[in-house]
């Protein structure tokens, strides 16, 4: 699946007002640009994503979105230069869209921005 279609897959959802919304690789950049488009209530975790991809590219920043990301990735590593420009910024060089196992180690620290039902309340 193209971002195109996970983007118009996401729209049909129907989330609830306020929602807060994790991608992981190109899910994060499909959540962010919903966001950008049409749902700005949206809270949303991009966790090792690009900004660009298959044509969708961010082009606005959002209070409401946070990114944790490697610029080290070797997946992504050429797409996230402009993410300090979008979103709040979380590094982590351990961080890799290509290992499940460096995206679990972000549970604690995700689960409390999911608890407290917006991004900002991340450490």
């Amino acid at each position: 699946m193209g971002s195109d279609l996970h983007h118009g897959l996401l729209a049909e959802l129907d989330l609830p007002r306020s929602t807060t919304v994790l991608g992981i690789g190109v899910g994060g950049l499909v959540a962010a640009k919903l966001q950008e488009q049409s749902r700005p209530d949206l809270h949303v975790i991009c966790i090792a994503s690009p900004t660009r991809e298959d044509g969708v590219e961010l082009r606005f920043p959002s209070y409401s979105r946070l990114a944790i990301y490697s610029p080290v990735d070797p997946d992504i590593g050429d797409r996230v230069g402009n993410w300090s420009k979008l979103a709040r910024v979380y590094m982590r060089e351990d961080v890799q869209v290509s290992d499940p196992k460096s995206i679990l180690r972000l549970g604690p620290m995700l689960g409390q921005c999911i608890r407290t039902g917006e991004i900002n309340g991340c450490p």
